[in-house]
């Protein structure tokens, strides 16, 4: 909890923290952990924990939106990943979840500081331009790219997209 605790809190609060009081945030990062905890024995030891933690973290954030009806536009990384209905279903999302830190691999460091921080800090376009100096046009047309090779790179490895 220590090492994540800022990690889960950024991402909560670039989320929710127009929509929620401080104390629903710190509600939220606490369910994020209590989630991961009680999903302990479904973790591959050998994986990297950030991208099951931001997962987890969109998830019960998008959970507290719906129970206060209000919807901001979120892109669904989750919807390359299978529901965690079954133990298979967990399997294929730490698989794919696997897929897409190689992902992150293969891009230029300017685009994988745009995904991480668009998927998974939740940070807004105007303030991604500002901290890389370029403009708001360019960095939507980067995360449609990079969407793009996503699904594809998914799609080559077995991955459907469903809506």
């Amino acid at each position: 909890m220590k090492e994540y605790t800022p990690y889960v809190y950024t991402i909560v609060y670039n989320m929710v923290g127009g929509y929620c009081s401080s104390e629903d945030i710190e509600e939220l990062v606490s369910d994020v952990f209590i989630r991961l905890w009680n999903n302990a024995e479904n973790l591959n030891e050998d994986c990297c924990l950030s991208p099951y933690i931001a997962t987890i973290s969109r998830n019960v954030c998008k959970n507290r939106l719906r129970e206060l009806s209000t919807k901001p536009e979120i892109f669904e990384l989750e919807d390359y990943i299978p529901s965690d209905d079954d133990v298979t279903s967990k399997m294929e999302n730490t698989l794919c979840l696997e897929y897409v830190e190689n992902f992150l691999k293969t891009l230029s460091k300017q685009d994988e500081e745009i995904f991480v921080r668009y998927y998974y800090y939740g940070e807004n376009l105007t303030d991604i331009a500002k901290h890389l100096k370029i403009s708001n046009p360019n960095v939507k047309i980067k995360i449609y790219r990079i969407r793009k090779k996503l699904k594809d790179f998914l799609t080559e490895r077995g991955f459907t997209y469903e809506k």
